[in-house]
């Protein structure tokens, strides 16, 4: 299980029009009421994980959540440089493959962030 998983699930109901409906149909069938934080994680864990996992996706409810908190703080590029042990050894033009995915990670885990907040 991952939050990796969660990513990879939550960017498919963007693309997926029959799991984006599916997704959409769960969201908008609690979106008028003020749920509590318990009755949330029982949605979560009654019908959008198992929603996923009939995809062949598996991650816990820490995942989801985690992956629903909004980013902390947005990295600069040299702050990324550094956290993937770089030392501002990169140029602009050339980024190594960690580079990439850290800054990767962190666009999908704002747009996943995005996500739940529009469709709340």
């Amino acid at each position: 299980m991952s939050k990796e998983q969660a990513m990879r699930f939550m960017l498919l109901t963007e693309v997926d029009e029959n799991l984006k409906r599916e997704y959409r149909g769960i969201v908008n069938k609690y979106e008028v009421k003020n749920l509590t934080k318990e009755e949330q994680e029982k949605i979560i864990l009654e019908e959008v994980i198992p929603l996923a996992k009939s995809k062949g996706y598996d991650f816990s409810l820490g995942d989801f959540q985690e992956l629903l908190q909004p980013a902390k703080k947005q990295l600069t590029d040299e702050e990324l440089d550094e956290a993937v042990g770089g030392r501002g050894q990169f140029s602009s033009q050339k980024k190594s493959s960690a580079y990439v995915r850290a800054r990767f990670l962190s666009v999908i885990s704002d747009m996943c962030s995005i996500h739940w907040i529009i469709y709340n």
